[in-house]
């Protein structure tokens, strides 16, 4: 599962224990009833439609108590990843404008070709990205790997 995997990436580069929580976001999501509030400052989206990460955007957007989102997308050997701070605005627009694409989704899902190595690596970049975060560093808004070519995008 995507979520054992990040979780123990995270723990080896950093040696932080991190509870990871792989449920569907219609039975988790905490922000559907309007009462509550978020108690994460780090989430990571690695669902598999472009849907969800609407609906996953639009509970998030309003509400800024989180610090770090990364969202991480696959297709075959291709991989992208956004980071979107909600102080950083520039972000924020990068990342909606992403959401907002009237390309034809993916067809094939993520794991379509059986590509291990994709997942394994999107795990250990995002763990790095949380790293990144917990150090207070820097860290690019999106990237593209090409993982066929061997070349970021």
């Amino acid at each position: 599962f995507k979520v054992k995997s990040l979780t123990e990436n995270i723990q080896d580069l950093t040696e932080v224990q991190i509870e990871g929580a792989s449920l569907e976001f219609e039975n988790f999501w905490p922000l559907k009833e309007e009462s509550k509030t978020l108690e994460f400052k780090v989430i990571i989206c690695a669902v598999d439609s472009l849907k969800t990460r609407q609906r996953i955007w639009k509970s998030l957007k309003e509400n800024t108590e989180w610090e770090c989102f990364i969202d991480a997308r696959m297709g075959g050997e291709v991989l992208r990843i956004f980071v979107v701070n909600p102080l950083f605005k520039p972000s924020m627009e990068k990342y909606e404008k992403s959401l907002n694409t009237k390309a034809k989704e993916h067809e094939e899902p993520c794991t379509g070709r059986s590509v291990v190595y994709n997942t394994q690596m999107a795990g250990g970049l995002m763990g790095n990205i949380v790293k990144k975060y917990a150090k207070h560093e820097d860290t690019k808004m999106s990237f593209t790997m090409d993982i066929t070519q061997q070349e970021i995008v």
